[in-house]
């Protein structure tokens, strides 16, 4: 209903999910890299502090017991540029050629604590900073407590 209403009734409803949660694990599918609202998701959540993780989810069986190939990491298209004092990012999109780009959805913020010193002044890709596992291959139902710890 919300996506149906406009796009600020869409960021209100996953910044409300976002509430009170401290970390974020984003099921990735055959196209979840590319879902604006996966990317918005993402950066807010990155914005709140929460830890980040993907799970690859395409190794399940789907209702007709047919398995997908993986489907791209979303963390490796998306990036924050790291300012030279390490305490304010910008989120930035990879075009897929040679560029970042900033981040229509979701402005520039300041980090609850600053980046690494290795990182200022760089744009980082988020799959370097955040894991990505499979559910099937990672054995996901004996170990996502402990990707979530």
């Amino acid at each position: 209903e919300a996506q149906k209403t406009s796009d600020l009734a869409l960021k209100r409803l996953i910044n409300g999910a976002l509430a009170r949660t401290t970390a974020t694990c984003i099921l990735i599918g055959s196209n979840t890299f590319k879902r604006r609202w996966v990317k918005y998701e993402i950066f807010k959540s990155l914005e709140k502090g929460n830890g980040l993780l993907g799970v690859h989810i395409n190794k399940i069986k789907g209702k007709d017991q047919q398995i997908k190939s993986l489907g791209q990491n979303p963390f490796e298209w998306l990036g924050i540029k790291v300012s030279s004092n390490g305490k304010t990012v910008t989120p930035v999109e990879y075009d897929g050629w040679f560029s970042w780009n900033n981040c229509t959805d979701v402005a520039a913020f300041t980090l609850a604590t600053p980046m690494a010193y290795k990182f200022w002044s760089k744009t980082v890709k988020l799959s370097d900073l955040f894991p990505v596992y499979c559910w099937i291959d990672d054995d996901g139902y004996n170990n996502f407590s402990n990707w979530i710890n």
